[in-house]
């Protein structure tokens, strides 16, 4: 599982929301997953590999999904 958290663009526009929120090990984390899964795809090319960003989903950390 993915998330726009990890990718540097959307961290870095001040108009989306992933702009918004300092979590270092958790970004980076997705960043990662991000990065694995371009390397295994260009690894394994007779293979599908994807990764999924659910969008924003209550959690614990990041309270209720806001409408």
């Amino acid at each position: 599982m993915s998330s726009g958290m990890g990718a540097l663009a959307l961290t870095q526009d001040p108009d989306r929301v992933e702009s918004k929120f300092v979590a270092p090990l958790y970004t980076s984390s997705k960043a990662a997953v991000t990065m694995l899964t371009t390397q295994y795809a260009k690894a394994l090319p007779d293979i599908r590999i994807n990764a999924a960003d659910p969008g924003y989903t209550a959690t614990d950390r990041f309270g209720p999904v806001r409408q």
